[in-house]
């Protein structure tokens, strides 16, 4: 075989190496629009990416959504170095992870960092970060830039709300406990904690059940298995303390369910009552002291009433007997002395002496009267003398006044007593009055 036969043609080599520019051509062009297609894609995607050297200090990609977003123009972002577009508080948080990082440490690929935009603007965005390695060492990275902003604040203010409300919780007057599904207490304040005499944590944990009396319970069973809402509801317990002491106290329990409407749990609010109750308890007892001593002065009072109207009783048969006695002894007396051939100084002193006796009866008298208030006054001293066993004859003689008079006013007397037509016995009655 000759040397021509041997070796290609020039002409199909030149044409093999032509096929090959053109599809060498046909590659660039289609990578230069793919590029191109890449590169639209980039700049008008709907997050924000950027890439960054590390080695440079400086950024050598941003996408239009950043710059729409922070409002920076193209140029003023290239200029900027990266770690300026963090808050002062993210700026710490990217130099303590890339310190991990540098230290081989493992650190999360997507973090929250707060940018601050060129107005002076705050806003939350979620970075997802892919770091550019050369010979073993990081020179770079390449990072997607998602908006955050009203999820992170909506995050803020839940959380600024729980520490509120977790500072009212564990700063109330009153004291909360709450329930998993199955009685078992998963959070206490520390209200509740004060009044039990517990820590904290030797109470979560454990069933509610397990430490309450099951007297105080049974009512409460069917609000800790959910069979009962308990809302509004509020129960006065009894309940011992660490050491024994007795907590009065109101319970509020509420149930709780998910967003299945399956019970999940409770919480109830206890108030202390326990110095309210005792002072019930001392007030109760003092009323029932004073009871007893009201009973015994009342006693008193009744017998002292009963020494009163008996010593009025014996002042009053005093007072009659003395008057009594006067009529029946002293007047008849005086009588027969006025009638036994007196002179004149004579009969001034027995006058005398019956104006005496009249003045030392006339209280007595007085009083007598008001027993018989509807008597004229002759009337009262008739009936006086026939209470003391006078005759009319008697009184008419005593009183220097006709028998016919003493009768007239015996007949008024029973009229105005209302013994008219009755058979009663005058004296009698005035005995017994």
């Amino acid at each position: 075989m000759t040397s021509e036969a041997r070796s290609p043609k020039p002409q199909a080599r030149i044409r093999r190496l032509e096929e090959r520019h053109q599809r060498l051509e046909q590659a660039l062009r289609e990578a230069v629009a793919s590029e191109a297609r890449f590169r639209a894609l980039y700049m008008t995607a709907p997050v924000g990416m950027y890439e960054i050297d590390f080695d440079q200090g400086c950024f050598t990609a941003v996408n239009n959504y950043v710059l729409d977003q922070l409002g920076y123009s193209r140029e003023e972002f290239m200029g900027l170095n990266p770690t300026d577009l963090l808050t002062e508080a993210s700026r710490a948080h990217f130099f303590r992870r890339f310190e991990k990082i540098l230290a081989g440490q493992e650190v999360p690929t997507s973090v929250e960092f707060q940018l601050q935009a060129k107005d002076g603007r705050r806003v939350w965005a979620l970075f997802d970060i892919r770091y550019i390695r050369k010979a073993g060492r990081i020179s770079g990275a390449t990072v997607a830039v998602y908006e955050n902003d009203e999820r992170k604040k909506s995050e803020i203010a839940l959380r600024n709300s729980e520490r509120r409300f977790r500072m009212l919780v564990e700063t109330m007057a009153e004291g909360l406990a709450m329930m998993n599904a199955e009685g078992e207490i998963v959070y206490i304040n520390q209200r509740l904690a004060d009044m039990s005499g517990y820590l904290s944590e030797e109470l979560i944990g454990r069933n509610v059940r397990d430490l309450i009396d099951s007297r105080v319970l049974a009512p409460l069973e069917g609000i800790l298995s959910g069979e009962v809402q308990g809302e509004g509801q509020s129960y006065e317990i009894v309940w011992t303390d660490r050491i024994g002491r007795q907590i009065y106290s109101i319970l509020s329990p509420q149930t709780l369910y998910d967003e299945n409407e399956r019970f999940c749990g409770a919480f109830a609010v206890l108030t202390d009552i326990t110095k309210q109750k005792k002072a019930e308890h001392a007030l109760t007892n003092r009323e029932k002291e004073l009871k007893l001593k009201n009973e015994h002065l009342e006693e008193i009072n009744t017998a002292l009433q009963t020494l009163v109207k008996i010593r009025e009783q014996d002042k009053t048969e005093i007072e009659e007997t003395i008057v009594s006695n006067i009529h029946q002894l002293a007047d008849p007396l005086l009588e027969r002395l006025k009638n036994s051939g007196l002179n004149e100084r004579q009969k001034s002193y027995v006058s005398i002496l019956e104006a005496n006796l009249k003045e030392v009866i006339t209280p007595f008298a007085k009083q007598i009267v008001t027993r018989y208030l509807e008597l004229s006054p002759a009337e009262v001293e008739v009936a006086n003398l026939v209470k003391h066993g006078r005759k009319t004859k008697e009184i008419a003689s005593l009183l220097n006044i006709s028998s016919r008079t003493v009768e007239m006013h015996r007949r008024n007397i029973r009229q105005k007593l209302g013994l008219r037509n009755r058979h009663v016995n005058l004296r009698t009655f005035l005995l017994a009055r």
